[in-house]
């Protein structure tokens, strides 16, 4: 995916606003990709390249951090991984549109606390364009100037500046998953060295029963057969994003993007103005009805 990460991200922000952590990369078309995006004006760090530097990723986030801020003039600090593509939930739907998602971002230029990426959409197993919720993954990124502790998922960035998170329309597309043997060996990969024994089901027992711990989501791949993994997000709410087939093919220029929910009850389009003239505590709630509803109307039953 680094190659439709890199062309995402540079179009978003541009090159030299990005940095990237590699960790001890081999494959030649991941270091030639490398390459381009430093030519490109992209920072490329290769100087945390042991397995170990993976798991302690957020101590090396905040150190990038800090260095910017005794150094560079920023706004937001937003670790990302190479599989999250960042989007913005709006009333009536998905965008893509880099003035719509520079213009989330100043909605919050005067917040001290850590941001709150609203909800993590990731690709469902053999269903191009549909997407689960998971309303408790959570992740988060920073005000400039801000950082305290970054955990090594990225979950919750603490502000030294002001406690707790503030809320945004930020979504991500987190392309996750893949074939089934593949995920599972990326799994043991993952979760080998310093997290604890793949081998061990007692230990990933222990481990699953504790909401984000690193690496924590992969867990249940090394604890179920195929048919589950495949089936693995049927009782959540999932939408259909079809110009969100494949991260190569996500288009730039998105602006409220239609999107299709389904659940246990079928099918149906999204309407916003149905939701909030239905339910009218959700008026002018300032993430917006769409993410009211993927984050609570769905769970507590709301219906449009």
């Amino acid at each position: 995916m680094l190659m439709a990460w890199l062309s995402y991200y540079g179009r978003l922000f541009g090159f030299p606003n990005l940095t990237v952590f590699d960790n001890g990369s081999r494959d030649p078309l991941t270091l030639h990709l490398l390459a381009h995006a430093r030519r490109c004006g992209a920072t490329v760090r290769y100087d945390r390249n042991d397995p170990g530097d993976f798991h302690a990723k957020g101590l090396h986030f905040a150190e990038q951090i800090r260095a910017w801020d005794k150094d560079g003039d920023y706004d937001f600090a937003l670790p990302v991984d190479c599989d999250e593509f960042l989007v913005v939930v709006d009333d009536e739907g998905l965008s893509t549109h880099r003035a719509r998602i520079m213009q989330e971002f100043a909605a919050h230029r005067d917040e001290k606390r850590a941001l709150r990426i609203g909800v993590s959409l990731f690709n469902m197993p053999s269903r191009p364009g549909w997407f689960a919720v998971d309303p408790e993954f959570v992740k988060g990124c920073l005000p400039a100037n801000s950082v305290a502790v970054i955990d090594n998922g990225q979950h919750n960035p603490c502000s030294r500046l002001a406690p707790g998170h503030a809320l945004t329309r930020f979504a991500y597309l987190h392309w996750h998953n893949h074939d089934f043997t593949e995920m599972r060996e990326r799994a043991r990969r993952k979760l080998d060295n310093s997290l604890l024994d793949p081998t061990d089901r007692a230990a990933l027992l222990r481990y699953a029963s504790i909401p984000n711990l690193p690496g924590r989501h992969l867990v249940d791949l090394l604890l179920e057969d195929e048919a589950h993994y495949l089936s693995r997000y049927d009782a959540l709410l999932r939408l259909h994003v079809p110009w969100a087939a494949t991260p190569s093919a996500l288009p730039g220029d998105v602006e409220h993007g239609k999107v299709l929910l389904q659940d246990h009850r079928g099918m149906r389009d999204w309407s916003a103005r149905s939701y909030e003239a239905a339910h009218h505590d959700v008026k002018n709630w300032p993430p917006g009805p769409l993410m009211h509803y993927l984050l609570h109307g769905w769970s507590e039953g709301r219906v449009f």
